[in-house]
């Protein structure tokens, strides 16, 4: 059996902004499109940003090509619930930081309770920030300044239609915060104090099989 960290070391695929590509690059923590093969009923997922924040998913048929946005994978829950942490690490961690969290999904209206992309954790009151889903929608950011005091922003179009989506969420340098639906704004609050520096883990996870996440990336400092 090949070790989770055996694959990463042999195979691993960093990205450059290069020439003509993306000048903000070198903020970028975290960026997951889903594209590694299955070995030994693992899923070996690459963090294509320079940090090399890689995960591994123990369920074989967590990642099926009809979840594709871009290439042929995306991750979708199997037959049982799938998830991956990364320990406590400085890239998840915003504080007053400006930052852009971007994803694509695809979620039917039958679509269960779930959250997919977190650093959030209720024991011991380490909240910080995660995505969540109400039953059939809607989709919202959820944060905490302090560990329990809780606010969120909440997507206002339908999104639980079956259909590809792009989110994304951002901050600017007056506390800002942007929600951003294939490309529209579409909500915004204030957010004037840091994210709670938790020591929850970063976790991407998958509770309904109805919900499809792809090309997860996380910018930080812009």
């Amino acid at each position: 059996m090949i070790s989770r960290l055996g694959y990463f070391a042999a195979n691993k695929r960093r990205g450059a902004a290069g020439p003509g590509g993306d000048p903000f690059f070198d903020n970028v923590v975290f960026l997951m499109g889903f594209e590694d093969p299955i070995i030994d009923g693992f899923v070996y997922v690459s963090d294509q940003s320079n940090q090399g924040n890689d995960m591994a998913f123990n369920r074989a048929d967590c990642v099926r090509a009809d979840a594709a946005i871009f290439g042929g994978y995306g991750f979708r829950r199997g037959t049982l619930f799938a998830q991956d942490d990364i320990a406590d690490d400085g890239d998840f961690s915003f504080g007053s930081d400006p930052f852009t969290i971007e994803f694509w999904m695809n979620a039917s209206a039958s679509v269960s309770s779930d959250y997919a992309i977190a650093k959030y954790v209720i024991s011991g009151n380490q909240r910080s920030w995660r995505f969540e889903f109400g039953v059939s929608g809607p989709l919202s950011l959820r944060w905490s300044p302090n560990g329990s005091t809780q606010y969120t922003l909440t997507v206002v179009s339908t999104i639980f239609d079956g259909n590809d989506h792009h989110i994304a969420v951002d901050r600017d340098i007056t506390g800002k915060l942007r929600l951003y639906v294939d490309g529209n704004m579409d909500a915004s609050a204030t957010a004037n104090t840091a994210f709670f520096n938790s020591s929850a883990p970063f976790r991407i996870e998958a509770e309904d099989g109805n919900l499809a996440l792809d090309e997860i990336r996380i910018t930080k400092g812009v």
